[in-house]
């Protein structure tokens, strides 16, 4: 196994430029409004709870009684050409999700100040 494998539920990718092109792979084989088939759910759900022990969701469902009952692909809300998955939960409850964001973790301060840079030139 490389050194920069990751495993997200069951699936070990072998970096995560993989893992990336898998998700967006899911992400664009569906138009907007469509919700994700059971395989897909899976795939993404494990995305999401990534960190966490089965038993881990079961009692924070439980505790919050947040659950997330499908997926679907939304168009961004800011960037409205950019797809994205939502995942719906309960009544009227809709949470954007990242792919990316989640695979690679959230920008560093420098990676903030130079995106920053780049584009107020």
């Amino acid at each position: 196994m490389s050194k920069y494998a990751i495993t997200i539920g069951e699936t070990v990718f072998s970096s995560k430029s993989q893992a990336l092109a898998f998700y967006k792979n899911i992400l664009n084989s569906y138009e907007v409004d469509e919700t994700l088939s059971e395989a897909d759910f899976k795939s993404v759900f494990d995305l999401v709870y990534r960190d966490c022990e089965n038993e881990e969701i079961n009692a924070y469902q439980e505790e919050t009684g947040d659950y997330v009952q499908s997926i679907q692909i939304t168009r961004h809300p800011d960037f409205k050409a950019t797809k994205c998955f939502v995942l719906l939960g309960g009544i009227e409850k809709r949470q954007l999700f990242s792919y990316t964001l989640s695979i690679n973790g959230s920008l560093s301060d420098s990676q903030h100040f130079s995106r920053a840079c780049r584009h107020s030139l």
